[in-house]
């Protein structure tokens, strides 16, 4: 053999070697985030009940691409199976909505109107009713399903784990996804208690792809919650409206 086809054929091995090296890394990366999400979901479900705080900030792109932050708070509660409430205070609305395993009622705090929709069934059926029907969500919905990776890991496209970063002081496992519509990010905190500490979501397709960052705190796994912390009553004076008057107006309660 003589030199230069020595030389090129080595260079060609290594060339080939470290794209082997890449995409058996790339798999095992996307393996492993598939696996971290899939026990954070496990975690989550087998929990009867749970609370936590959501801190939230969002973006809307107006003319000439600029953006606009906004920003919320929501109070999250549930209770498996047919239970759930979320108490929202932010810059656009005010809200709460509450789920009783038989009724979705929605408040808008700010002006005195409220909305009640026939529901029965469990939570999941009640956030797939929201969302389909009436274009309405609740802050990190996916989360409250009784399967949560099924439903974080429907669309995805590829995922892979960027490391192991802090977030709120705890060490997380760094975890990014790509679908169709939107990229997605989430810190799962590592340990015996995966309990998710923050997401971001990039409307990748919208006109400046504006983000939407949530972060997850003040996680209570034994909130001792009964029934009666999920009665619905409108305050006094409050003006009942058709539910269908939300539909499409996109509201994250």
């Amino acid at each position: 053999m003589k030199k230069n086809d020595w030389f090129v054929s080595i260079t060609t091995f290594i060339i080939i070697l470290s794209g082997i090296i890449i995409s058996v890394g790339a798999q095992a990366s996307e393996t492993q985030a598939h696996q971290i999400l899939k026990d954070m979901g496990e975690y989550l479900k087998s929990t009867n009940q749970f609370s936590f705080r959501a801190d939230i900030s969002y973006e809307s792109v107006f003319t000439g691409n600029e953006k606009i932050q906004y920003g919320a708070t929501a109070n999250i509660s549930l209770l498996r199976p047919q239970y759930a409430r979320s108490d929202y205070s932010g810059d656009e609305r005010t809200s709460q909505i509450i789920y009783n395993g038989k009724t979705i009622n929605y408040l808008d705090k700010i002006r005195n109107i409220y909305g009640t929709v026939e529901s029965t069934g469990k939570i999941d059926t009640a956030l797939d009713q929201m969302l389909k029907d009436y274009d309405l969500s609740m802050p990190v919905a996916d989360l409250l399903y009784s399967d949560p990776y099924a439903v974080l890991s429907e669309n995805v496209i590829t995922g892979s784990l960027i490391g192991i970063h802090s977030c709120a002081g705890q060490r997380c496992y760094h975890l990014a996804f790509t679908q169709k519509l939107i990229d997605w990010q989430i810190w799962i905190e590592e340990g015996s208690k995966p309990l998710p500490r923050k997401m971001v979501i990039t409307y990748k397709l919208e006109p400046g792809s504006p983000q939407f960052i949530v972060r997850l705190s003040g996680w209570n796994l034994k909130p001792a919650l009964s029934e009666n912390d999920f009665n619905f009553s409108p305050p006094e004076n409050a003006s009942e409206i058709n539910f269908l008057t939300m539909k499409n107006k996109g509201n994250i309660l």
